[in-house]
């Protein structure tokens, strides 16, 4: 008697049909879309999807940027590479620069911000709110679309059909995307439009990436009651005398809360400290579990120390900023500006000033680093910063 041949299995889903079903879709899938068409398990897809990331064939945002929870991942075939503009070499550098930061929600958010309302200063007139944000989207290359234009109080939404800046989304996704949402919501502001309601979503769809915001009508802040500009074009409160001052509050870890609430004391922007004084103040903070004062204040040693030491107090002021992100949950930035830290800092090692402990505070850095990608969620006693 005659063997049955084997049932047939389906064929295996492979990397290739995940690349492909990705660009026959148009816009983002998330994994969850792709393991629903696909049938395969979750994991074997976030491992197709982050190899063709790392291979440079897809980018990934944040479905949702802007929102107060982590969103899932979106994904994008990459048509081409990017074209390079001034803009986008400037944004390179800017994220080479800040590392780890630039990831954070209210670093991101602040610098998008200030860059939205310097683009929009630049090209006042008589526009609304939303004739003035598609300009500015508009000179950032986004080829932006008007879809629906809400009346006063109600939704508009504006399509942005293409991304000249891929290559950086593939590099900082989150970092990338949290930035031109702050530059949407600092264009807005200029406008006197809300921009609390103001999200964009990446790769929403198949024409691209959607921003939506609630339309605020062609009223706009009269320039005289619109806040001074410094020599960057960047927004700043001043004081009656014309100094920039920092009069948002803050809460003990130095995020931004809303105006009028009462937030916790930060150091005076005009005070001097000797560097004694400096390293027993930010000492203190720094024990109390206020980071982010104790870098205003090695910030401030920073910037008026000899040029010898400059690099010695930068790196402090850099372990500062990585504590607060340690604290604020962003153990990833953390580890990251902890290394760079870690690195100033141990260049004085043996002959550091001030009885700095450079050595010590050095390995210090880096063995929290350590313990941070290896996800030891254990709380470390604080930092001693002299001998």
């Amino acid at each position: 008697m005659a063997e049955s041949p084997p049932s047939q299995s389906p064929a295996p889903v492979d990397r290739a049909a995940v690349l492909e079903l990705v660009r026959a879709t148009g816009g983002g899938l998330t994994a969850a879309d792709v393991a629903a068409r696909t049938g395969l398990p979750g994991s074997t897809v976030r491992d197709h999807l982050d190899g063709l990331v790392e291979a440079g064939l897809l980018v990934k945002a944040r479905a949702n940027a802007g929102m107060p929870y982590r969103p899932a991942w979106r994904y994008r075939a990459v048509a081409e590479d990017p074209a390079s503009s001034a803009y986008g070499v400037l944004l390179a550098a800017v994220l080479e620069e800040l590392g780890g930061e630039a990831a954070d929600r209210a670093v991101a958010d602040r610098l998008g911000r200030h860059w939205g309302g310097l683009l929009a200063g630049a090209r006042d007139g008589d526009r609304d709110a939303v004739d003035g944000l598609v300009e500015v989207l508009d000179a950032l290359g986004f080829a932006p679309r008007v879809a629906e234009r809400g009346d006063a109080g109600d939704t508009t939404q504006v399509r942005l059909t293409t991304c000249p800046y891929l290559a950086l989304v593939r590099d900082h996704p989150d970092a990338m995307c949290r930035i031109h949402a702050g530059v949407i919501r600092g264009a807005l502001q200029h406008s006197g439009a809300p921009d609390d309601t103001a999200v964009l979503e990446p790769f929403a769809d198949a024409d691209g990436c959607i921003v939506r915001f609630r339309a605020g009508g062609p009223q706009r802040t009269p320039p005289d009651e619109r806040k001074p500009m410094d020599a960057t074009g960047f927004t700043r409160d001043r004081d009656g005398a014309g100094r920039a001052k920092n009069s948002r509050p803050r809460d003990e870890l130095g995020r931004p809360l809303p105006y009028g609430v009462p937030g916790v004391p930060t150091t005076p922007e005009d005070v001097l400290l000797s560097p004694a004084e400096a390293l027993e103040e930010a000492q203190r903070l720094l024990d109390e579990g206020r980071p982010f004062h104790a870098h205003e204040v090695l910030e401030g040693a920073w910037k008026q120390a000899p040029e010898p030491e400059r690099e010695l107090w930068r790196g402090l002021a850099q372990l500062a900023v990585g504590v607060t992100h340690r604290a604020r949950g962003n153990d990833t930035g953390a580890a990251r500006l902890l290394r760079r830290a870690a690195d100033r800092i141990a260049g004085y090692a043996g002959r550091a000033p001030h009885a700095i402990d450079a050595a010590g505070v050095s390995a210090w850095a880096t063995a929290l680093a350590d313990r941070l990608q290896n996800g030891d969620a254990a709380q470390e006693p604080p930092v001693r910063l002299t001998i």
